[in-house]
């Protein structure tokens, strides 16, 4: 049985300034110059770290450490 999605009339289109505001990891990875670097506490924000990166168009490494990860920016 095939199922569909309810469809909704009337709902207003969100505005381009009703974004979500760039969060701290974002904001941090702008700033960083090639070289420099800093840790996150988990494995997730390690990811989340290089996906952003991508994003932006700046090139992340990582590596572990016995208490986080360190992220550095490359490129």
């Amino acid at each position: 049985m095939t199922q569909f999605y309810e469809i909704e009339q009337g709902i207003p289109i969100p505005n381009h300034g009703s974004r979500r505001p760039k969060g701290a990891l974002r904001m941090t990875l702008e700033k960083l110059q090639i070289g420099e670097s800093f840790v996150v506490p988990s494995k997730g924000d390690r990811s989340h770290a290089t996906s952003c990166g991508k994003s932006i168009g700046i090139k992340v490494k990582t590596a572990s450490l016995s208490h986080g990860y360190r992220v550095w920016r490359v490129k």
